[in-house]
């Protein structure tokens, strides 16, 4: 035995510690997979983002337009002193699923509520009701708070289907660039290193 073998024999005798080698498709498939996650979280929280501001305007524009479609109604019910046909209409207003708790006060001291009235606190949409066919005075002010159960439901709706299709996507586009570079690469290097 030469003392080259020998020396060898004892520097694995007292373990040293030898680099293991990754294939190079393994370690290109674990890079591309890592920023193709990282792309995709980024653009998942840019959608998120713009989801959420998009479903907020949706929602005060339906507020509004509900609001605004009423007031009219109430305007009259109100004028012609109707509390059935006034109790109907803030009824029919907070069976909407974007409100979420509806107030109407008369100038007269009648109050009027529907709908949950845990969000009697929360920030409302107010309305000035005039009296019919005259634009000015207020006979009444109707008030407004969104539903947030609604609308985070239908946040958390919108960003779920969206992440979930970015995260189909990167899933797909990780598999097929992993069968190409086993394909193109790591047999092509695995033949080489046989021959």
């Amino acid at each position: 035995m030469t003392s080259a073998s020998g020396s060898c024999w004892i520097r694995q005798g007292v373990g040293v510690h030898q680099p293991q080698f990754r294939p190079i498709a393994t370690t290109l498939i674990h890079s591309v997979f890592l920023w193709a996650t990282l792309c995709a979280l980024a653009i998942g929280v840019i959608q998120a983002t713009w989801s959420y501001v998009r479903v907020q305007d949706e929602f005060e524009m339906a507020v509004r337009e509900i609001g605004e479609s009423h007031v009219p109604l109430l305007s009259v019910s109100i004028w012609d002193i109707e509390p059935d046909a006034v109790r109907r209409q803030i009824d029919d207003i907070a069976a909407r699923p974007q409100i979420g708790f509806v107030r109407l006060t008369v100038t007269t001291g009648q109050v009027f509520t529907a709908g949950d009235t845990t969000l009697a606190t929360q920030v409302a949409r107010r309305f000035e009701i005039p009296p019919p066919a005259r634009p000015v005075g207020v006979i009444g002010q109707l008030e407004i708070v969104e539903n947030p159960h609604a609308f985070y439901r239908e946040l958390l709706s919108t960003v779920g289907v969206a992440l979930l299709g970015y995260g189909a996507l990167t899933l797909l586009i990780c598999i097929l660039i992993a069968f190409l570079l086993k394909r193109e690469l790591e047999r092509p290097l695995r033949r080489v290193a046989q021959f």
